[in-house]
This record gives C-alpha cells, structure tokens and sequence, in this order.
C-alpha cells in the first residue's frame, strides 16, 4: 500500500494540468479581484466567469494592452454598463453567472487589468418609492425618454455635495419630495463629465430628479473643499479689492466680478513668483498667459458675470503675495483708437492689442512712417495699418513700415505687443513722398526720352495730347510696365490699360487728355522713350470697325479692337466668333469678347463666356431692336490670321422665351423627361411647356448639380405657382461627390392646362420622373402593397407614417395625411 501511494499521487499531478480551465468562451477563468494578466498566446480573447452574491457594481480598470467594454460581458439582458476614462463600470444582479470577454490590444505586449467591485444595489429609481441611493462611489443611472430619475439622499455630516455624471444632465434638488425643485448648474470638466456642488446639512435628506438624454454612470460624494484649491470653490475677487496669493506651492483658483462695463480686464500682482497665471471666460480654456509675474490684460465682454483666473506656483514663496483686479475703457481699447501726432508714444506696460488713430495731412505729407523702438522685439509683435472706418482689410503691416496714404483721409494703427516687449515705444509721423516714388506724386513723363533712379517702384504720368496710341520703349533688360488710366470727373475710378507687346517696346490706347500712370517695378535706373501716334481704326471706341452684313474679320496682328453693329431688325442677336479663348503664361491677361452700349464704353453690358476645358467661347444672345447700336470689344493673344466675329439678328428659337417653349412631353399620367442643356447663368434661361390634367402633380430626379426652376400657371407670368427644391441628398462614395434629388413635390393642379418651367440654373444635366395622381387613382409610381407600407408620390418610401400633411401612397393606395 505504501508502494501505490506514491504512484498516485504522480498520476494525479499529471493529470491536473489537462483539467485546468483554459480560459475559452465554454471553460472560463473564475475572474479574480486585483490584478489579472490574461495568456492571450492560443486566442485574441480571454473568457472569465463571475457571479456576484449581492447586486454588485464591477470595476475594470488599469487597462494595459487589453480591451474590455460593457457589450464583452454576458448576458447582456441582465447587466448595464459603460466606459469612462478607460474604465468599465458594470452593474450585475446577485446569483447570475457573468461572461467577460478580455480581448487582446495593440501590442499584447504585458497584458493585465484590475478587477474590483462593490454592492450596488440593482437601479431603478422611476418613483420616489424606487429612488436610487447614491453610495459614494460610481453607480448607473437609468434614463427612460425624457422621464426623470429620482435620487434620495442623506448626508452623514455637514459638508458639499459633489455631484458628478459622464454626460450632461438637467439635475434639480428640493429638501422635499413635495416642495419646490431648484436647479444645480453642472460644467463639463476637463477630464470628461460634469461637475455641480451643493453645500448640506447632515442628517437631511435630499431629494433629486435627474433628466438626461441617455443612461449614465453617476457619483455622489460629500467633500470638504478649501476655498481657492478646485475650480468648483474657487476665490471670488472684486475689482479694485487685493485678493490673496497663497505663499505655498499649488494652483490656486479665482473668479472675477465682472462690471459689465469696460472693454478690457487688467490684473496686476504685487511682484514676481516662480509660476503661471492664466486667464479667460473659462477655466478649461485660458485666453492669456504671463510667466514669473501676475501681470494680464484681456478684453472682456458684458456678456459674462465673470472671468476666471488660474495661479499656479511651482515652488513655495517666502509669504504671502496679493494682486488686484481692475477694468480698462481707454481710447486705445477700442477702435478707432487713441488720438496721436507725430512724435513717440509708448504702449501702456502690458500686453495686447492697442488702436491708435491720426488723419494724413493735406500739405504733401501723405507718406505714413512708423517704426518700433528698440532691437531683439518679438516676431510677434507687429502694427497694422487700416482705415479707420474699415478695419477688415489690413492696408499694412510690420515693426515698422511706411505706407502712401491718402491726405484727408483718418486712419487706425493697431499695435499687437507681446508682454516681454511690454511697454512698447515707437515713433509715428509723416514724410512728403520723392518724385515718382508713389501714385500719388509721380515723375511728370514727356514725350522723347525719361529716366530716375528710385529704390523702389517708380512712377511716372502723362496726360494724352490725342486719342490714339501712347509708345512705351523702357531700356534693354526692363520689364513690361504696368499702365493705368487716371479718373476724371466723368470717371472717378483708376483702370488698369492692356499694355500690348508691339516691336521693342510695348502700346496703349489712349483717349485725349486723359492722364496715364506708368509704373515700373524695378529698383535702381529706369529709362525709357514715350511717343504718341494717332490711333488707327479699330483701336478706340470713339474710332471702330462699322460691321456690313453679320461678321467682321479679326486683325490678324495682337492687340485690342472695337467694332460697331447696328442691328437690322427686332429679334434676338446672336453673337459668336471662332477666335479661341487663350490665357497668358502668367495668367493676368487673356482674349475675350466684350459688348458695350456706345453711350458707356467702359462697362460692358454682355460678354462672350469662354468654356475654359475646351478653350472657346460660348455664343452670347441678347434682345434687340431695329437700329439699336452696339460697341464689341476683342481682344486677340497671338498673330493668327483668319478669325471672325458674327452677329446675326434671328427669331426666337425654342425654349428662348415664353410664347415658343420647348415641350415635355406627357401623357398625364407617368412619364420622364432629361433636362439636358446646361444653363450656368439666368441670362440664359430657358422655357419649358408641359400640359397636366387637373390633379397632383410630382417632379422627381437626381442629379450631381445645382438646379433652379420656377413653374408658371397658364396665363400668368408673374406668380409662380411652384418652384423646383432639393427633396433629398445622398453621397457618391465611387465617384466622391454629392447627388441631390431635384424637383415638386405634391403641386395641387386646380386648372387643367400648359404650365411653363422656367430654369434659370441647370449646372449637370439630368433626367426626372414626372408623375400625376389623378382622381382615378394612382397609376404613378410602383409601390410595394404590404400591409402599412408608406411612399410619397416619387415613390421612395419612407420610415413609418409621415407627420407632414398631404397627400402619400400607403399598401398601393392615395391616403391623405391632415
């Protein structure tokens, strides 16, 4: 006998092994409080078992390299749950078996989680009856719609109520189930959640209603907080009153009384410290900074009661410090700004943004000069000049700058400092600008031979002595100059000329007396010789081509030309040319066709559109009259001889107005129609007819476009009795871009007759499903008969009974919806 034992119990070590639990969905592990290191080497999952003795709340939390969420733990008809900053809180009920599914993360590498748990009694809390019963550490709240949840609670001892949720709930309390309900403000908190406190009194039950928008994981928790050391409790400072600054070591919290009145908030210590503060409308999101010292300045509105400020100290000061907190409403907070003359001026001794303003003299001195004192400023810190009565387009910009200004006119200086170059100095003033330094004192050119030598952009202006070509041959190695048309009274706006490559030098057409600033954009010696010629014909308005017939030949040579057309009769004038549209290689010029009235030929009224892919124009159709005149402007980019330009007068053609409109053709019933000619622009509109019996009419298509129609009832143009609207939208996932479906829905016809579509925009042609529901019946769309099946009259079916009123298709049959 002694012989076998030994034999035994070798066997049954043997044995243990393979009758260990493996750890699979059918043989889980018992789930162990503490640490627990999965072995995921077989499988990504590891299964454990638990069955909770009472209603328990389990904790997973420590995660390292493993995935657990509330959907992994089984059965999930008998458990709630949810995950909160990386742990899993689930509530359990006594005597059922769980499942927990622990699955693999992204490495694997040193897997294991902390498993804990704690009586939680099963929630309801739908009645005072079955009101929950917070138990300081996190429990589940069940939200039913928008029903509230009701919380008793009862302190043991006088203190603050810390209320936290994971998501955002209205929460209100009364110290009677029966009394009156206050609200308690919670905020979101940085780490997730929000926050609300309430200060009570041990012994005294409290009574909650909690409405949220889901579930959650809630706690309830009596603190003792001291006043400045959490965001909750923090220190409440009046302006103008010194607030403490503690000497210890920590971050410290404060909220300032907003007065509701000024522009700017100043807080100012009493001496340096090794820290930061903070400020801003929030906690969470400060909005200004200063390091070694309380010294802020940030701009504040009435629309909050107060601002926060957040102090931390890196290392425990010898006392005490204090700072006060005071508001600003000087000149240089808002705009326009502080009045200035020319001289220094200093920013006051804290960092922002500071508007001075000033007016440019009318003696010469239109040249704006402005410089920061001192080396080593911040990149950031940098003026802006605008104009004073429009400060959303920065004129100029620098640490120091000058800028030609208009005399007369006020401006506004905006000086952005850091804080380390806190207080600012700088120098302002103004300088009479050098001959041809700006537009506004340019060199007088004449005509033979000029020169000058700038360091910068020069300027020169000549005043035409006939309409016709002014010649411009700058020296060799010179650029192209850029020549601009001065306003007169007649025309109080400066226009940029098209400046014509012509032999070694480069032309412009001029009119006679009128001024012409010639700008070269080099620095150093600019020269070159200016010549006028008359103009020849075709160059000037005032001198066109006269158009015989329907076309007129292009000059071959580059360059600008103007003709003149009169048209034969009343129709619609067709325009059109073979020219090629052609950019230039630095893209800032290009050919184009441009219509004027004779009357204004500096504003065309028309134009020929180019279709960029294809490089053409598109032909331009205008009404017209017999005898109306009409300038045409081309403009050629190459040498090319043969192109024409045609102008036809021609009846109307369908679709072009009302009374001869292209026919949809119908049968009253079902039917499709393609809307297949584009239309980018309402001047191009065109009409559609389309008969319809009495009934309700629907238009349905989709297209990858915008789509604009309006729809006529036969003899009125005035009203329209519908318009096209975008009914739905889908995305294209293949082809990554947006389908809208197009059209009317529902359209009462109370008269049976042709109604006109007018389509002013049509940029993807598409296709429509046209449909009619008659007192007949429906013969419109195919739907599917099964019992409470609704579909609206284009035949998409929708989710359930439809709450808009009017008129659907429910199991195959017209139903009302009132």
């Amino acid at each position: 006998m002694k012989r076998i034992l030994p034999l035994l119990l070798i066997l049954a070590g043997a044995i243990a092994p393979a009758l260990a639990q493996s750890g699979t969905q059918s043989d889980p592990l018992p789930l162990a409080r503490g640490v627990n290191t999965p072995d995921f080497t077989a499988a990504n999952s590891v299964f454990y078992t638990y069955t909770p003795v009472a209603d328990e709340m389990l904790e997973f939390s420590n995660l390292s390299n493993v995935y657990i969420y509330t959907y992994q733990i089984t059965p999930s008809d008998k458990r709630y749950g949810d995950t909160f900053n990386q742990a899993t809180y689930v509530q359990t009920r006594a005597g059922v078996e769980y499942t927990v599914e622990v699955t693999k993360g992204y490495t694997g590498a040193d897997p294991k989680f902390t498993f804990d748990s704690y009586a939680s009694p099963w929630p309801d809390g739908s009645s005072w009856d079955t009101a929950l019963s917070p138990s300081g550490r996190m429990g589940y709240l069940v939200i039913t719609l928008d029903l509230p949840t009701y919380i008793k609670y009862t302190p043991e001892e006088d203190g603050v109520l810390s209320v936290f949720f994971t998501a955002q709930p209205t929460l209100k309390y009364s110290t009677s189930p029966d009394g009156e309900f206050s609200q308690i403000t919670t905020s979101y908190q940085n780490g997730g959640g929000h926050k609300g406190s309430l200060e009570v009194t041990g012994g005294q039950t409290y009574y909650f209603t909690v409405t949220a928008p889901g579930s959650m994981l809630y706690r309830f928790e009596i603190i003792h907080p001291v006043t400045g050391e959490s965001p909750e409790f923090p220190y409440t400072v009046n302006e103008g009153v010194p607030a403490p600054f503690p000497a210890k070591s920590g971050t410290y919290y404060y909220k300032i009384v907003n007065n509701g009145a000024d522009n700017f908030l100043l807080i100012e210590g009493d001496g340096t410290f090794d820290g930061t503060a903070r400020a801003g409308a929030d906690f969470n999101y400060p909005s200004v900074e200063s390091t070694g010292r309380i010294h802020l300045r940030m701009p504040v509105s009435a629309n909050y009661t107060e601002y926060c400020l957040t102090l931390t100290r890196t290392a425990d000061a010898a006392a005490d410090q204090q700072f006060t907190a005071t508001y600003s409403d000087e000149a240089y907070d808002i705009l326009p700004g502080q009045e200035i003359e020319p001289g220094t001026h200093t920013t006051p001794d804290f960092g922002g943004r500071y508007y001075y303003t000033f007016t440019v003299p009318s003696d010469g001195r239109n040249i704006i000069t402005v410089a920061a004192d001192g080396d080593g400023l911040d990149a950031k810190t940098r003026a802006a000049l605008y104009y004073a009565d429009y400060h959303y387009s920065v004129l100029k910009s620098g640490s120091s700058m000058e800028y030609d200004a208009v005399a007369g006119r006020q401006y506004t200086l905006a000086w952005d400092v850091e804080p380390a170059d806190a207080p600012l100095t700088f120098t302002f003033g103004f300088k009479e600008p050098a001959p041809g330094e700006t537009p506004s004192n340019p060199i007088d050119a004449v005509i033979g031979h000029n020169s000058a030598d700038s360091p910068k952009p020069v300027y020169f202006r000549y005043t035409a002595t006939r309409s016709g070509r002014l010649y411009i041959t700058p020296a060799e190695g010179l650029p192209m100059p850029a020549v601009s048309m001065l306003p007169i009274p007649s025309d109080p706006y400066t226009q940029a000329c098209e400046v014509i490559a012509d032999g070694d030098g480069y032309r412009v057409a001029t009119t006679k007396d009128r001024g012409y600033l010639i700008m070269f954009n080099v620095t150093g010696p600019v020269s070159f010789d200016l010549a006028e010629n008359k103009a020849v014909e075709g160059e000037l308005p005032s001198n066109p081509f006269t158009v015989d017939g329907n076309s007129a030949a292009i000059p071959e040579a580059v360059g600008t030309y103007w003709f003149r057309y009169t048209a034969g009769r009343d129709g619609k004038l067709d325009i059109s040319t073979d020219m090629p549209f052609e950019i230039s290689e630095n893209r800032q010029d290009y050919s184009f066709v441009r219509i004027y009235d004779p009357s204004d030929p500096d504003n065309f009224i028309a134009e020929l559109r180019p279709d960029y892919d294809n490089g053409v124009f598109a032909n331009r159709v205008l009404d017209t009259t017999e005898g109306t005149v009409y300038l045409i402007k081309v403009r050629t980019m190459r040498a090319v001889k043969g192109y024409t330009l045609s102008m036809t007068v021609r009846d109307p053609i369908a679709g072009e107005i009302p009374e001869l409109p292209i026919e949809i053709p119908f049968d009253g019933k079902k039917g499709t129609f393609a809307f297949d000619r584009m239309v980018n622009y309402p001047a191009d509109a065109i009409w559609y007819g389309i008969t319809l019996p009495e009934g309700v009419f629907s238009m349905a298509g989709r297209s990858g476009g915008a789509f604009e129609m309006k729809m006529y009832a036969p003899g009125d143009l005035d009203t329209p009795v519908a318009e096209a609207a975008q009914i739905s939208i889908d995305y294209d996932e293949v082809n990554q871009m947006y389908i809208y479906v197009w059209g009317i829905a529902d359209l009462e016809i109370p008269e049976a007759g042709r109604y006109l579509m007018h389509v002013t925009d049509n940029s993807v042609p598409f296709e429509v499903e046209l449909s009619m529901l008659t007192e007949d019946g429906i013969s419109t769309v195919g739907t599917d008969p099964a019992a409470d099946v609704w579909y609206n009259l284009q035949g998409i079916r929708l989710d359930g009974r439809p709450t808009a009123p009017g008129i659907y298709i429910r199991n195959g049959r017209k139903t009302a919806v009132r």
